[in-house]
């Protein structure tokens, strides 16, 4: 579990913990009592959705953040390794062709000589 995600549901159980406690050594009647506790536990569940729907945005957006780089990075990639094959490809047929006209100059040599 994460620190913040940890941090949350103590502060969450903490905060419902205290006020519990603070209405149970009230000096309120039973009833008034009661309806206090579960004004606060509506009060703690409304907190807790908000908070619920806070993380989910920010999850998503943190989802289609590492999505769009990763396309980026992807394409980035894709057009270096292309540009490294064209460059290999180039290299490979300027030497073939240095070789060819080496191998054509000696060919000529030798008829020449016979």
């Amino acid at each position: 579990m994460s620190k913040g995600k940890t941090f949350i549901i103590g502060s969450l159980v903490g905060g419902l913990i205290g006020s519990v406690a603070a209405l149970l050594f009230a000096p309120k009647a039973g009833k008034e009592l009661r309806t206090d506790i579960a004004q606060q536990c509506n009060a703690v569940a409304d907190k807790t959705k908000d908070l619920a729907l806070n993380v989910s945005q920010k999850t998503t957006d943190i989802a289609k953040e590492v999505g769009t780089t990763a396309t980026d990075w992807y394409g980035r990639t894709k057009e270096a390794v292309a540009q490294a094959a064209c460059e290999v490809k180039s290299w490979k047929e300027r030497t073939t062709g240095a070789h060819a006209e080496v191998a054509a100059t000696q060919e000529k040599d030798l008829e020449e000589s016979n």
